[in-house]
C-alpha cells in the first residue's frame, strides 16, 4: 500500500473515530443522568419487606415525586405498610436514603408517586419528553433486579440493561397503552425507567411474562399524566327542583401533586345544541363544548374543586351537556368527556332519578371510562352501536367472568398466563404468568383461582392489582379435572377432583382465600355433591350461577344435564335430563340451553330459538340464531325484545385445530345488559369484540309494558355492619312501589327502594352463613316482579 493511501485510510479512521467519540459523549451524559435519577425503593411490611426500582420524576417547593409501580409499595398479602424508603446513588459511597410517603397509588396503571423532602435532589427525569416510539427502537433499561440478593451487605449497584420496542399495544384511540419490550427484565426491575439511548423516557417496566424474553411497560404518557395535573372523577347532584329550575352541585377530584393546575371550569350547554353526540378529536382526547357554552369556575381546595350549577328558564325536563375544563401552567388545557344529564324543571322531586348522583370516573388522562356513570344514561349518545377490537397477545381458551361482570379472565394457554381484561376501560389491563401450560382457572369477585395439572399447586390472584394472594397444595387427593366459581363471589370455589378408581369424580368446596376445605373431605360422601353423580361428572362441563348457590352440569356428548340446588354446604340431589348443550345457570335462576329457557327442575318452561345467553345480572337473555344475528329478552319473557345485531365475523372460518376447535362449538358471548355491552371472542380466539349496547334504548323501542331490576346486591357482607343496597330498576311507566315480601329481622326497603339491614354481630342467635329476602317491585301499570337478595355473612 502507498504512502499516500495509507494517510487516506488514516484519515478516515481517525474521522470515523471521532465521530463516533462525539457522539458517544452525549449517550454516555444520558445514561449518567438517568443513573443519577433512578432509585432503590425498599418498602417495609408487617413481618417483609419488598423492594423495587424507582425514578425521580420531579422536584416542587424542596420535595422530589418519586415514580414506581404500585404493586411495590402495596403489599401481597394485604399486611399493613410500615415504611417506603428510596435511595439516591445506589451501591456507592455516595449512597444516601431518606423516607418517603406514598402520595398517589394509580390502580389502571400501576403506577405509585413517592415524595421525600430531604434534599439535595438530582436533575429528574422529565416525563414530558414526548419520545418518538416505534417498534425496534433501542432502549437502556436502569433498574435493581432481585434486589438485595446479588450483594453484599449494603444497597445494591444499579444495573443497566439493553432492550428494544418489539410492540405497541393501543388502545380503539389509537393511544399506546402498554409497551411490549423485548430485553432483559427480573424482579426489583418494577417501576424502574426505560429510555433511549439520548435519554428520554419511554415507559415503566411494570411486567414479564415467565420463562421468556417479552416484558411490559408503561408508556411515559401515563407518566406524565400522573404529574401534569389531572381531574379523576367528576360528581354531579341535583339537590333542589322547583318550578322552573335545577340546582346541583358539583364536584371534581383532582391530581394535582406539583400544584399545576390554575383553574377547573365546568361547561354546560343544552342538549339540543348538539346535532349528534360529542366525538373525540384525534388521540382519543376532547375538545371544548360549543363556544358559547355556558361557563361555571369551582373553587379549588386542596384535592377538590367544587361549585354550585344553578338551570333556569326550562319549563320542562332537559338535557345537558356537562364537561370540565382543566388549565395547567406549563402543560396545555385539557377537556373531559361531555356527560349527558337530564335537568328536571317540573317541581317535582320524586322523578330524579335514583340514585340522585351521577358520577363519572376520568383515565388519568382526563378521558372518561366508558360504563363508569351512575344513573340515567342518555339514548341518544348510546344510539349508535360500535365494536372495538382488542388483539390479544395469543389464542385464548377460555373466558371466565368476574368482579360482578367488569371483568374478564382469559385462559392463555400458549402464554402460561392469565389475561384480565377490563370492559370500562376495554382493553388488557393485566398478565399473570404461571409457571406451567397446564392448567385450571375459575373467577369470581375479584380474584381468579388457578390449578396447576403438573403440581397439583393451586394459587389466587387479585384480578385488579395481579397480586397473589395464596399459595399452596391442593387438599383433595386425586387430579383436579374442573373449578368452577360465581361471578359474583370470591369466597368459594368448588373443585372437581377425580379419584384413583378410574372414572371416578367428587366436588368439594374451597375457600380461596385460605385454600382450605370449606367442609373436610369425607371418604364415604365423596365430597359436597350428591354420590350419585360423581361418575356423571366424569368429561362434564360444570357451571354455576352469580352466587355458587345452583350448579348445571353438562355433557357436551349425550346431551345430558343435571341442576343442583345448595343447601348449606352440600349440593344433593338433582336429576338427570335429555337437555342439548351448552347449558348455563342464569344469574335469574333458570336455566338456559339452546331453544329452551328450563326451571331448575330441568322443565322446559318456554321455547326461544337460537343458543342462549343468560345475561350477567339476570335482567336479560341473548339468543344466537343459525345465520348469527343476536336478539335481546327480557329474563322471564319469550318475547323479543329487540335486535344486538349479528355476531362479528360470523361468516369468517375459523383456524381450528384438534386442540382449539371452532368457536361457535359453544359460542363465547358475554352479556351484560346492565353496563349496555356484549363481549365476543372473535372465531380464531385471537381477538376480543366489545359492542356497545343500549338496554334502555332497547325497552325505550318496545311496544309492550316492562319492569326490570338492573342492579344487583351485594355478594357478601360482614358482621357487625351496615347494608345499604339501592335497587335500580327501568320501567315504562312512572312510579315504582317496593314491598319487602320477607327477609332477616331488622331489614327494610324504603318508598325509592333503598335496602338496609343493620347486620348482627357474629354469634347472635339466628344468625345465617347466608340471608335470604324477596322484595316485590311493582309499577304504576300494574307490572310487578320479584327481586331476589341472597347474601353471604361473613
Amino acid at each position: 500500500m502507498c504512502a499516500s493511501r495509507r494517510a487516506r485510510v488514516f484519515l478516515l479512521i481517525f474521522l470515523v473515530s471521532l465521530f463516533s467519540c462525539r457522539r458517544g459523549v452525549p449517550a454516555q451524559s444520558a445514561v449518567e443522568a438517568t443513573r443519577r435519577a433512578t432509585v432503590f425503593v425498599t418498602v417495609n411490611f408487617s413481618g417483609t419487606t419488598a423492594t423495587g426500582t424507582g425514578f425521580l420524576a420531579g422536584v416542587h417547593k424542596g420535595v422530589g415525586y418519586v415514580i414506581t409501580n404500585r404493586h411495590v409499595v402495596t403489599s401481597e398479602t394485604g399486611a399493613a405498610r410500615e415504611s417506603v424508603r428510596v435511595v439516591f446513588d445506589s451501591g456507592t459511597s455516595s449512597a444516601r436514603t431518606t423516607e418517603a410517603q406514598v402520595t398517589f397509588l394509580d390502580a389502571e396503571n400501576d403506577l405509585a408517586l413517592l415524595s421525600t423532602a430531604r434534599g439535595p435532589f438530582p436533575d429528574p427525569i422529565n416525563p414530558h419528553g414526548k419520545v418518538p416510539i416505534s417498534e425496534t427502537l433501542p432502549l437502556n433499561i436502569f433498574g435493581f433486579p432481585f434486589g438485595r440478593s446479588l450483594t453484599a451487605g449494603k444497597t445494591p449497584e444499579i444495573t443497566i440493561g439493553k432492550g428494544s420496542i418489539s410492540s405497541l399495544r393501543r388502545d380503539e384511540a389509537g393511544e399506546v397503552f402498554a409497551i411490549q419490550v423485548d430485553g432483559d427484565l427480573n424482579p426489583g426491575n418494577s417501576g424502574g425507567p426505560l429510555v433511549s439511548l439520548d435519554g428520554g423516557l419511554v415507559g415503566v417496566a411494570v411486567a414479564k411474562i415467565a420463562a421468556s424474553n417479552i416484558a411490559f411497560a408503561i408508556p411515559a404518557a401515563r407518566v406524565a399524566d400522573l404529574v401534569n395535573g389531572q381531574s379523576s372523577s367528576l360528581a354531579l347532584d341535583e339537590t333542589e327542583v322547583s318550578e322552573g329550575s335545577s340546582t346541583w352541585n358539583v364536584r371534581a377530584v383532582l391530581l394535582d401533586p406539583l400544584e399545576k393546575i390554575t383553574r377547573v371550569e365546568v361547561l354546560t350547554a343544552p342538549a339540543s345544541s348538539f346535532p349528534r353526540e360529542p366525538k373525540p378529536q384525534s388521540g382519543g382526547r376532547y375538545g371544548p363544548l360549543l363556544a358559547d357554552a355556558r361557563r361555571v369556575p369551582l373553587a379549588r381546595a386542596a384535592l377538590w374543586a367544587t361549585g354550585t350549577l344553578a338551570m333556569t328558564g326550562m319549563a320542562v325536563d332537559t338535557d345537558y351537556y356537562v364537561q370540565l375544563e382543566v388549565s395547567r401552567k406549563e402543560e396545555a388545557t385539557f377537556f373531559t368527556q361531555p356527560l349527558r344529564v337530564t335537568a328536571h324543571f317540573s317541581g317535582d322531586s320524586g322523578r330524579v332519578l335514583r340514585p340522585g348522583m351521577l358520577r363519572a370516573q376520568f383515565a388519568s388522562d382526563g378521558r372518561v371510562n366508558k360504563g363508569a356513570l351512575a344513573g340515567k344514561s342518555s339514548a341518544a349518545a348510546e344510539a349508535d352501536a360500535r365494536d372495538t377490537t382488542v388483539p390479544l397477545p395469543c389464542p385464548v381458551d377460555d373466558v371466565l367472568v368476574a368482579g360482578d361482570g367488569r371483568f374478564l379472565v382469559l385462559k392463555l394457554g400458549d402464554l402460561s398466563a392469565l389475561g384480565v381484561y377490563d370492559t370500562e376501560l376495554k382493553r388488557l389491563t393485566r398478565m399473570i404468568p404461571g409457571p406451567s401450560r397446564n392448567f385450571l382457572v375459575a373467577a369470581g369477585g375479584d380474584v381468579a383461582l388457578v390449578a396447576y395439572g403438573d403440581n397439583q399447586l393451586l394459587t389466587t390472584f387479585d384480578v385488579t392489582t395481579g397480586v397473589l394472594l395464596a399459595a399452596d397444595t391442593s387438599p383433595f387427593a386425586g387430579q383436579i379435572t374442573g373449578l368452577v366459581m360465581g361471578h359474583a363471589s370470591s369466597r368459594e370455589a368448588l373443585l372437581v377432583v377425580r379419584g384413583k378408581e378410574a372414572g371416578l369424580e367428587a366436588g368439594y368446596l374451597l375457600d380461596v382465600r385460605t385454600l382450605k376445605p370449606v367442609v373436610p373431605p369425607d371418604a364415604n360422601a365423596g365430597g359436597v355433591l350428591d354420590i350419585r353423580w360423581s361418575s356423571f361428572l366424569h368429561d362434564a362441563t360444570v357451571g354455576a350461577d352469580s352466587k355458587l348457590q345452583t350448579l348445571v352440569v353438562w355433557r357436551d356428548r349425550g346431551g345430558t344435564a343435571a341442576v343442583m340446588d345448595r343447601n348449606g354446604d352440600r349440593f344433593p340431589g338433582g336429576v338427570a335430563r335429555n337437555i342439548p348443550a351448552p347449558v348455563f345457570c342464569g344469574d335469574d335462576g333458570r336455566i338456559y340451553a339452546p331453544g329452551s329457557v328450563l326451571g331448575r327442575d330441568g322443565v322446559p318452561i318456554f321455547q326461544v330459538p337460537g343458543m342462549l345467553y343468560p345475561g350477567v345480572g339476570g335482567a336479560s337473555y341473548l339468543a344466537l340464531l343459525p345465520d348469527g344475528t343476536l336478539h335481546v329478552y327480557l329474563a322471564g319473557s319469550s318475547e323479543e325484545l329487540g335486535s344486538a345485531g349479528t355476531y362479528p365475523g360470523w361468516s369468517d372460518t375459523p383456524r381450528a385445530s384438534p386442540s382449539r376447535p371452532p368457536l361457535d362449538r359453544r359460542g363465547l358471548v358475554v352479556f351484560d345488559a346492565s353496563r349496555n355491552r356484549i363481549v365476543f371472542v372473535r372465531k380464531d380466539r385471537e381477538a376480543l369484540i366489545q359492542r356497545d349496547i343500549s338496554l334502555m334504548n332497547l325497552l325505550e323501542g318496545s311496544e309492550g309494558d316492562y319492569l326490570v331490576v338492573v342492579s344487583s346486591p351485594p355478594s357478601s357482607i360482614r358482621t357487625g355492619s351496615t347494608l345499604t343496597y339501592q335497587i335500580q330498576a327501568l320501567s315504562k311507566s312512572s312510579g315504582i312501589s317496593y314491598v319487602l315480601e320477607f327477609g332477616p329481622p331488622g331489614m327494610s326497603v324504603s318508598p325509592s327502594g333503598l335496602v338496609k339491614w343493620n347486620v348482627p354481630q357474629r354469634g347472635s342467635p339466628g344468625l345465617s352463613r347466608e340471608v335470604s329476602a324477596v322484595i316485590t317491585l311493582r309499577s304504576a301499570s300494574g307490572k310487578q316482579v320479584f327481586h331476589n337478595l341472597r347474601i353471604s355473612v361473613e
